[in-house]
């Protein structure tokens, strides 16, 4: 089996520019539980900027959140959404492909199931026409 490790830097574009992501560090992974702990009990708005600056860069962060008390939080949201799905895509490719072989398995476990529900119901359709005969009872 080859394991190929080459990963590719993420990229996101937003409204006609690109930003690098951030790669997924141990000291990444750190700053952004950091941030949910600080973050913790405030507007959710206040965590997403907080990872999205570690994620895109402060500069980043200030060249698209520009409008301060008036920024559009759900564009905000979307931003931050689209940026950490571009951050976990690695993760959830690796998930993704582990389900489609678990999956892959279950059908074929369940194949020979299948094939006879197949034929019982073959042999039900057929028997559908036909006169059964009385049962004598006592």
């Amino acid at each position: 089996m080859i394991i190929d490790t080459e990963i590719t830097p993420g990229v996101v574009e937003i409204e006609g520019r690109e930003y690098a992501v951030a790669e997924r560090t141990v000291e990444t992974i750190e700053k952004l539980m950091e941030a949910v702990r600080q973050n913790t009990g405030k507007p959710v708005y206040r965590q997403w900027r907080a990872e999205l600056e570690i994620l895109l860069g402060k500069e980043a962060c200030r060249e698209l959140f520009s409008a301060g008390q008036k920024e559009n939080i759900d564009r905000m949201q979307i931003i931050y959404e689209g940026v950490a799905k571009e951050f976990n895509r690695t993760a959830d490719r690796m998930a993704s492909s582990d389900y489609e072989e678990k999956a892959q398995q279950v059908t074929e476990t369940i194949a020979p199931l299948n094939e006879l529900l197949r034929q019982a119901r073959s042999i039900i359709q057929a028997n559908k026409g036909q006169q059964r005969p009385e049962i004598a009872r006592p």
